[in-house]
């Protein structure tokens, strides 16, 4: 089914794991009283969800040198608000058991209840730093805000991105988009990145913050700048 971190639990770390072949990979539920994340995960890799890599409710999450891959509907749901720190991950959809209509990145600040009734959950932050958001969709990321209010705040900051969305537009910094990113193999799951890729050299300094390796141990930085997403082409 999946692995639940529910309502209030806090402190939680995964890394280095690789979690496959379930319903969900991680669901984490509303943050707790804790100004520490619920959950940090860090060099991982999550694939082959029938639903999808990564759901969040309302919680408080750091990512790094994370891989959110194949699913049937959405690889990141960023759900009823939150806070969220995302930094040099690669989510690439390229489901290939049906028809996807999701997004790869979904993010909202409201839910309807059994009612009929909607309730704005505040998105307070959701950061995307050199991160890589691509699939085989036409539109990837969906940025479901609640039409009468509430805060959404996001900000891609040197993001490689497949959107329609004018990236030039505020909550956007230094992306790319549509550009091919040039995966080694998506179909045998392999998201490191090859000569030519678009995402190479075109992270920020600042955006890497204090990660010093990549996903697989290599030096952060190979070159001018850092690439975009959890692999650093050596």
């Amino acid at each position: 089914g999946k692995i639940w971190l529910s309502a209030g639990s806090k402190d939680n770390i995964i890394d280095y794991a690789i979690i496959k072949n379930g319903r969900i990979g991680v669901h984490v539920d509303t943050l707790g009283a804790s100004i520490n994340p619920t959950l940090t995960i860090t060099n991982t890799i999550i694939d082959n969800m029938s639903t999808a890599c990564f759901v969040a409710q309302g919680s408080f999450v750091k990512a790094e040198n994370c891989v959110f891959a194949n699913a049937g509907y959405f690889s990141v749901l960023l759900n009823i608000g939150g806070s969220y720190d995302f930094r040099h991950c690669t989510i690439g959809n390229y489901w290939t058991h049906g028809t996807r209509s999701a997004s790869a990145v979904v993010l909202n600040n409201y839910y309807k209840d059994i009612y009929g009734n909607f309730h704005i959950r505040d998105l307070t932050n959701a950061y995307f730093g050199n991160c890589i958001l691509y699939g085989a969709n036409q539109e990837e990321l969906l940025l479901d805000k609640f039409a009468s209010g509430g805060v959404f705040n996001f900000n891609f900051d040197h993001c490689l991105l497949k959107t329609g969305l004018n990236v030039l537009g505020s909550g956007f910094s230094g992306c790319i988009k549509n550009q091919n990113p040039s995966f080694s193999d998506t179909q045998h799951l392999d998201f490191s990145l090859k000569t030519g890729s678009a995402a190479i050299d075109a992270g920020s300094i600042s955006a890497t913050g204090l990660i010093m390796y990549d996903i697989d141990g290599n030096p952060r930085i190979s070159g001018l700048a850092p690439d975009m997403g959890a692999y650093e082409l050596q």
